[in-house]
Order: structure tokens, then sequence, then C-alpha cells
């Protein structure tokens, strides 16, 4: 793994989208849901960005496979 040199007052941020299972990031993932290694894992859901919500139209309706 990559060795980091810690500043006070700053952070490191890792921002990713999924891409299957392995490769570094992923370990990064995996340790820090553990509790191990030094990041901490936060989950951003795309949905909480305003761009990526559109008005669900009157008259909607869900089909078999929804």
């Amino acid at each position: 793994m990559t060795e980091f040199q810690y500043e006070k007052n700053t952070e490191v941020i890792l921002e990713s989208t999924s891409n299957g299972v392995g490769g570094v990031f992923y370990d990064y993932v995996m340790d820090a849901d553990a509790g191990r290694g030094d990041f901490e894992l936060v989950f951003i859901p795309w949905f909480w960005q305003n761009e990526y919500r559109a008005e669900v139209p009157r008259d909607f309706t869900t089909d078999a496979d929804e």
C-alpha cells in the first residue's frame, strides 16, 4: 500500500466510482469498512446531487420490472 505523509490541519479525500473487485482503491475501501487502515469510509449516493434528479411525470406508472 502507498504510504502517506501527514501534515497538520489537512485531510486526504479519495473519490471513486465502483469498478468491480480488486485494486488498491478496493483494498482501501475494504480496510476502512473493517476499521483498519488510515481511512474512514464515507458513501455519498449519486442521488444527493440535484443534477441527477428529475421531476416524476404525473402520469408515471411502474411496470412489472419495477
